[in-house]
């Protein structure tokens, strides 16, 4: 049996090379809007200032210091209609805890006082995912989160290389 024989039931009678092609597609339409933005436009250009790249941090730490709670959250509420589900939530937690160190590691390196750098609330923007992450965890769909972290660690792997 070929590969994508296997694969057909679990796409829907698809032939797994349209799901691949198909996913391919979507992450495309997802990159398009994130590459035209400003920030990534100059981050691929070079442009990106030492001014730039502190924001980035100190939002950044703002975000990702939530991540293990919203996951717990969500890991609690699902634990007893999907245990496989609480059990990814709870995984995902525990390999993002501490993961803000890394923004404070970055601030030390660049000769920067992260208290400084970090002092106050993120901004808008980052509160907005914060805040949106802790409703689908506690009132929402849970199952958003996947696709908020597909999204961020995407664009984290991408943007890495840059």
């Amino acid at each position: 049996m070929a590969i994508n024989d296997d694969l057909r039931g679990e796409a829907g009678g698809v032939p797994a090379a349209g799901v691949v092609s198909g996913v391919i597609e979507d992450l495309k339409a997802y990159r398009r809007p994130v590459d035209a933005n400003p920030l990534f436009a100059r981050l691929a250009a070079g442009e990106i200032t030492r001014f730039h790249y502190l924001a980035y941090l100190r939002e950044t730490y703002h975000l990702v210091r939530h991540t293990p709670r919203y996951l717990t959250l969500a890991a609690e509420r699902v634990a007893y209609t999907d245990e496989r589900l609480s059990a990814y939530f709870r995984n995902f937690a525990l390999e993002e805890t501490g993961h803000e160190l890394l923004c404070v590691r970055d601030i030390k390196a660049l000769g920067e006082d992260p208290e400084r750098i970090l002092s106050g609330g993120p901004n808008p923007g980052a509160w907005g995912m914060v805040t949106q992450c802790y409703f689908w965890a506690g009132q929402g769909d849970p199952i958003a989160l996947l696709g908020e972290a597909f999204a961020t660690e995407e664009l984290g792997a991408t943007n890495a290389r840059r």
